[in-house]
């Protein structure tokens, strides 16, 4: 029983090194890849708000690694608060507070290696993406409601802080863990020391085989 539980120890450990060492190298590509990946981060926030908020058009652009919103309020708002004719709003963000999930995600799924992992990878990183898109969204959407120049209910004000918190402070962690386990379970269930064998093993992830007098044991 000692013995199994030092292996197991020993096997979390070696994939938390995985991990940093993974991670230390996504983070790198992250910080590199920071403008593009914000410009869509920005693009998919600009149809979330577009659908949720009273307004026309939205437009975004990065500058110095900050998402910059042009967002163009509906006719009614405009006849409603009786704005100029053309009347912006602007409001900003920063994409990088929701899109540390993706290096994350990438560092779990590339240290236990599962069977497919490019497509994987790609996958999961995309629905990352959209998560933080849609985060992006919430803080925009929530500078617009307190602002008051666009009409939204106080539930609305509430919603949108509450997705603003969730975004910020579980979306970037939570998301990229349940989706790494529901990619790899296989893997999350050999790194737990319990033997999941089959086509979608992870090769990443050492198999463990009991002593001959457990087996006999049983």
């Amino acid at each position: 029983m000692a013995g199994h539980a030092a292996e197991a120890g020993a096997r979390v450990a070696r994939f938390a090194l995985r991990v940093l060492a993974w991670g230390a190298a996504a983070f790198v590509a992250w910080h590199l890849a920071a403008t593009p990946l914000s410009a869509a981060c920005g693009w998919i926030a600009a149809r979330v708000i577009e659908r949720t908020a009273p307004v026309e058009a939205v437009r975004t652009r990065v500058r110095d690694r900050e998402v910059l919103f042009d967002i163009a309020p509906d006719y009614e708002t405009s006849r409603r608060r009786s704005l100029a004719p053309g009347t912006r709003l602007e409001a900003s963000g920063s994409a990088l507070l929701y899109l540390y999930g993706v290096p994350f995600f990438l560092a779990l799924v590339l240290a236990s290696w599962p069977r497919g992992l490019a497509w994987k990878a790609v996958a999961g990183s995309l629905v990352v993406l959209i998560a933080a898109g849609a985060g992006l969204a919430m803080g925009v959407l929530l500078q617009l409601a307190t602002s008051g120049v666009l009409a939204f209910g106080g539930m609305a004000r509430e919603a949108f802080a509450l997705g603003y918190q969730l975004a910020t402070l579980m979306l970037p962690t939570l998301v990229p863990a349940l989706l790494w386990i529901a990619l790899d379970w296989r893997g999350v269930l050999r790194l737990a020391g319990r033997e999941a064998e089959g086509p979608g093993d992870s090769p990443g992830l050492e198999r463990t085989t009991p002593p001959a007098g457990d087996v006999a044991g049983r």
